[in-house]
């Protein structure tokens, strides 16, 4: 009972953390309850005021007393998920084991109820066999988390503690006939750990799993568990597979069991970067580079031109349907990531350029015969060469690619879980598909399967991401691409129609046929031969025209905006993400030569240093990771962000079930 205003004013000031009240009054009254049975020392865990609670265990608190209705000062603080207190509560020897009066639960049990995984392993790190203890009810940690329909939870007891799926309660229920209605709990029971539940155990009424979801009105739980599988033909054993699948629709995302280590069904990510894609390609990839210099060589084997095409349609038909026929996916049919059929396209198209420049113009520009104007059409091999070189150095770089399921970055993950705000889901920061902490500007990439430093995008028509390493290169690839494509355009005007024709007009008009305008050319008989050898190669030249079009198209714009990007040290990913956070489709102003940075362009460009040094650290292969001003973190909706946070983290800190 209280005794004097005295005792009263302790109360308060532990619940409002006073310590001059406290340390005036502890020492005489540290452990008088009120009516309700609430020591100060309950109340300040109640409230999370650990230097209060510090103080009263140093003067004699009581560490387990409980209230009427067997709370102790660890259960207020494992329902509010307050590691800190709880390491200190343990310090001073509170017991983990004590149980309420009704429900009989323990301070273990109230933690994974509230989804509280910072105390839990508070708990457990001061004793692992607490993950296995069970409350007046038989139940475990993992029980009460399922019942909670924590996913979190859930997943921190099996990924990082190892839970026991089989553990089974006073009702005979294993915490697979406590699901309830999240699929994300009943695929990490299933999936979590090397030891599967049982799928058809029965509990103390003889019900099984999926029975006691259909009565909780589960019903896609229930057919989960009951109908989208069964026992394997001749054997006893469960295909655990299927569960992957919800009545069709909802499919087994691997990076629901990141960093769960035990998990049968987790991707392990990979170690180092996949080899080069052609050392991957299949004889599928090696048709699809065949294909677009087919109807040139055909022309440049002598064939007429109405053979050419129909051949050429026909191969390429042909080729298109036994791989239509022969593939599941885009995927290559060789260990690692998929290899995309745009990458050996470009390689036939960039052929068959070269090949049909080497057929229709090298005949015609002799030296001898034009002079200069020849030149252009042996320039071309320069940058065409150096395209080439280039595309090695692109496709055979590795990206700056980090290695994955780094053991230090596992720890650091499920310490985030214990320091998740109330309602998240997953701690930020990480990335569930590499298993790492991603270092700045890196990001994950699917044609390499792994995180990739400076990551400007993953590159379909080069079969490879773009990073900090081969970036430069792809954008010499470009740069060399243009200039072949310069070059050949002077080396058609340069070098003109070949003979008899006066002009490429000419040419084209005679070959049309006759009701769309075509000319017939006065010619001898002697001419007829030459007549013939020309008119190939006049199909090459024209044929080439869109072939070089398509390959302008791609290579202009890809170059400008490469340009632009490494000049304000920027990468595609950073520029669409920004202006997918602005709403808009434009960039900002950059800042003119001398002025001083806007707030919109800091925020746009944090790593610019102005495009001579961007350009130099670009090709220098040293892209800076930190931001350039650090104004860009003292925005003022930087501090907006944190003031908010700081203030809800406090709001949870304050809010305590006693009073709710």
């Amino acid at each position: 009972m209280i005794a004097s205003d005295d005792v009263t004013a302790m109360h308060l000031a532990a619940l409002r953390g006073d310590l001059d009240v406290l340390r005036r009054h502890a020492p005489l009254h540290a452990n008088v309850a009120t009516p309700e049975g609430y020591t100060a020392l309950s109340l300040a865990a109640s409230a999370g005021m650990i230097d209060a609670c510090r103080l009263l265990l140093r003067e004699g608190a009581t560490v387990d007393a409980a209230d009427n209705s067997g709370v102790t000062a660890l259960m207020h603080a494992c329902m509010h998920g307050n590691a800190a207190l709880v390491d200190l509560l343990l310090l001073h020897g509170a017991s983990p084991h004590a149980k309420t009066q009704e429900g009989g639960q323990t301070a273990i049990s109230l933690a994974a109820q509230y989804g509280r995984p910072a105390a839990l392993g508070a708990l457990f790190r001061a004793d692992a066999a607490l993950v296995e203890a069970v409350d007046g009810h038989g139940r475990t940690a993992l029980h009460w988390g399922v019942v909670s329909q924590h996913a979190p939870s859930v997943k921190y007891l099996l990924g990082k503690w190892n839970a026991d799926v089989g553990a089974v309660d006073k009702d005979g229920n294993t915490p697979l006939h406590l699901v309830k209605s999240d699929h994300a709990i009943l695929l990490y029971l299933v999936h979590g750990t090397s030891v599967r539940p049982h799928l058809r155990a029965l509990n103390g009424v003889g019900e099984t799993p999926a029975v006691c979801a259909a009565r909780e009105g589960a019903h896609d739980v229930a057919e989960a568990l009951g109908l989208n599988y069964g026992p394997k033909i001749g054997g006893d054993e469960l295909d655990y597979r299927a569960l992957g699948y919800v009545r069709g629709e909802r499919s087994l995302d691997p990076r629901m069991f990141a960093f769960m280590a035990r998990s049968p069904v987790r991707e392990i990510p990979a170690s180092s970067a996949p080899a080069p894609w052609p050392l991957r390609a299949t004889w599928k990839h090696l048709l699809v580079a065949s294909m677009p210099p087919v109807p040139y060589l055909l022309l440049a084997c002598g064939a007429p031109l109405g053979t050419a095409l129909w051949l050429s349609a026909a191969l390429i038909s042909a080729g298109a349907l036994v791989i239509l026929c022969t593939s599941r996916s885009y995927a290559s049919l060789k260990p690692g990531p998929p290899v995309p059929f745009m990458a050996p396209l470009l390689v036939g198209l960039v052929l068959a350029a070269g090949l049909m420049h080497v057929a229709a113009f090298l005949p015609s520009a002799v030296p001898s015969a034009i002079g200069a104007a020849a030149l252009p059409a042996y320039i071309f091999f320069v940058p065409y060469a150096g395209y080439w070189a280039q595309w090695a150095r692109v496709v055979c770089t590795e990206p700056g690619f980090v290695k994955g399921a780094d053991p230090e970055h596992a720890e650091r993950y499920w310490r985030g879980y214990e320091k998740m705000p109330v309602g998240s889901m997953t701690p930020s920061g990480f990335c569930e598909r590499s298993e790492l902490v991603l270092p700045p500007r890196a990001a994950y990439s699917k044609l390499c399967q792994g995180a990739i430093r400076c990551f400007d995008h993953d590159c379909p028509w080069v079969g490879t991401a773009l990073g900090v390493n081969n970036h430069p290169n792809f954008l010499g690839m470009l740069l060399c691409g243009e200039f072949a494509v310069l070059l050949w355009g002077c080396t058609m005007y340069a070098c003109g129609a070949p003979a008899p024709f006066r002009s490429w007009s000419a040419a084209f008009l005679h070959n049309l046929p006759r009701p769309l305008g075509g000319v017939v050319l006065e010619t001898r008989v002697d001419q007829l031969d030459q007549l013939e050898a020309s008119l190939g190669r006049v199909w090459l030249a024209l044929g080439g025209v869109p072939l070089v079009l398509v390959l302008v198209l791609m290579l202009t714009p890809l170059l400008a905006m490469h340009v632009y990007l490494a000049s304000f040290n920027l990468t595609t990913r950073e520029q669409v993400d920004w202006m997918r956070r602005a709403g808009t489709s434009h960039p900002p102003t950059p800042p003119l030569c001398g002025h001083r940075r806007s707030q919109e362009w800091a925020e746009y460009a944090p790593y610019d240093r102005g495009p001579v040094t961007n350009l130099r650290l670009f090709l220098r292969r040293q892209r800076d990771e930190s931001p350039a001003a650090a104004e860009t973190d003292t925005s003022p909706l930087m501090r907006s962000t944190r003031l908010t946070l700081k203030d809800s983290r406090a709001r949870t800190l304050r809010v305590s079930p006693l009073f709710s």
